[in-house]
């Protein structure tokens, strides 16, 4: 999904500002590292949130690569609440909350940035 955004927001950037940067006197790297990556913020913030996110939310990979209780990651511990003898829904509950807690706070304060870069690339002009 990252390579679709990224390649939809660089179709978007003008080469005339390439351009302007090289007749300028601007090197390659400096090019890069100051006039294409400027760019390229929404975009890239908009990248580590989706990543954060998904990160934070996986449970088929922490299933299979830590099996021990100890290394186990936040998400997998709602996993141990049901049983087949019962549920601790207040247990269950609490630790949802406790879960959807960190992932909500980051995305309030990026929310702006999130939007700023899922639009970037969708409008041409």
């Amino acid at each position: 999904m990252l390579v679709f955004l990224f390649s939809g927001f660089i179709k978007t950037v003008p080469k005339e500002i390439d351009e302007s940067a090289m007749i300028e006197g601007c090197g390659v790297f400096r090019l890069f590292f100051q006039v294409i990556l400027s760019q390229l913020k929404p975009i890239i913030a908009t990248g580590a949130i989706l990543t954060f996110m998904g990160t934070w939310n996986d449970f088929i990979g922490p299933l299979i690569y830590l099996p021990e209780s100890s290394q186990q990651t936040l998400p997998m511990t709602i996993y141990h609440f049901n049983s087949m003898y019962g549920t601790q829904w207040e247990l269950l509950f609490a630790d949802l909350i406790i879960c959807a807690l960190p992932v909500l706070i980051f995305y309030m304060f990026a929310q702006k940035h999130l939007i700023a870069g899922m639009t970037a690339g969708a409008v041409k002009g």
